[in-house]
């Protein structure tokens, strides 16, 4: 199993959120008081925490100019400070401590502030085409400990040994300041990782009591599964067949529910669900695998899709 003992961490941003005190002081090292009073910096904090998660090999991709401030500020001030360090044991406690973060420290140069993606492909040396953890150097995992998204990430990517992205939520208000990426989660044999709450409306798309004729056991059934529906959400009943106009892609077999981002496509025979924001039902035609019993009297548009023995209505 290949795990991640690289990270990247772009720190060569001009940091103009902390303007104007980032024109004299890169945000890598801007203080930070923690809840027992020690004074640490970003730097610190995001590299002993890479440590923590079994990164042993950190990039720190800074300006040019920043460079030399970096160094000097790991090398603790050294003979200058060390009258100071010898009267104060907590000052030789924060420069052992820097020391043993100094070994574990490349800092690569950008020398023109290109953006994120330029940033991560001026460490493409320094990553060797091993696994790598990028880490934004504006990003503070807290609270410090043994459970932070750096260890989730590092695990997922133990797990399934592909790229991982460990991402969280910001307010639509903020969204103009942030990357924004679209996906589904998945893990194991999961199709769908689903935020359980109620549907607050209901889509019901055209032939959704579709199999009730001849089987009035089913129809009186589906009648019990309506009138409960309704008590749940609001029912909008929306006339003719839509099935063609689905662009669901299909597997297989049968598709019994379908998501799409808030939205949930279920097949009408399904028992009444109260997951997911608008629940939308209808018959979808799912796939049918010849042979298997399943026939209708209505006529249907098919096309053939993958394995010959399988038609797609």
């Amino acid at each position: 199993m290949t795990m991640i003992r690289k990270a990247i961490v772009p720190m060569a941003g001009l940091g103009t959120r902390l303007y104007p005190i980032g024109v004299v002081l890169p945000k890598g090292l801007m203080p930070f008081v923690l809840s027992d009073g020690k004074l640490t910096t970003g730097l610190q904090l995001i590299a002993e925490t890479l440590l923590r998660a079994g990164v042993d090999r950190i990039g720190v991709v800074v300006s040019p100019e920043n460079r030399p401030v970096y160094e000097a500020f790991l090398e603790g001030g050294g003979e200058r400070y060390a009258p100071a360090r010898a009267k104060r044991p907590e000052m030789q406690q924060t420069y052992e401590s820097l020391q043993v973060l100094r070994c574990h420290l490349t800092f690569i140069e950008q020398p023109d502030l290109l953006g994120l993606g330029h940033a991560v492909w001026c460490a493409r040396e320094f990553a060797g085409g091993e696994p790598t953890l990028v880490f934004l150097g504006d990003h503070i995992s807290l609270p410090l400990g043994d459970s932070t998204p750096i260890h989730r990430v590092s695990q997922a990517y133990e797990t399934y040994q592909r790229p991982v992205y460990g991402v969280h939520r910001v307010p639509l208000s903020k969204v103009s300041l942030y990357g924004i990426l679209q996906g589904e989660p998945t893990g194991d044999d999961l199709l769908a990782l689903v935020h359980e709450r109620r549907a607050e409306r209901v889509v019901l798309v055209g032939d959704v009591v579709h199999g009730t004729v001849g089987a009035p056991e089913w129809a009186d059934g589906f009648r019990r599964w309506f009138d409960a529906l309704c008590a749940l959400a609001e029912v909008v009943w929306v006339e003719g067949n839509h099935d063609r106009a689905s662009r669901m892609r299909l597997p297989g077999e049968r598709v019994a529910e379908f998501r799409l981002g808030r939205f949930v496509f279920s097949h009408g025979d399904l028992p009444a669900r109260d997951r997911g924001g608008t629940l939308i039902l209808g018959h979808h035609h799912p796939a049918v695998v010849l042979g298997d019993g399943i026939a209708s009297r209505v006529p249907k548009g098919t096309r053939r899709r993958g394995a010959s023995s399988a038609l797609y209505c």
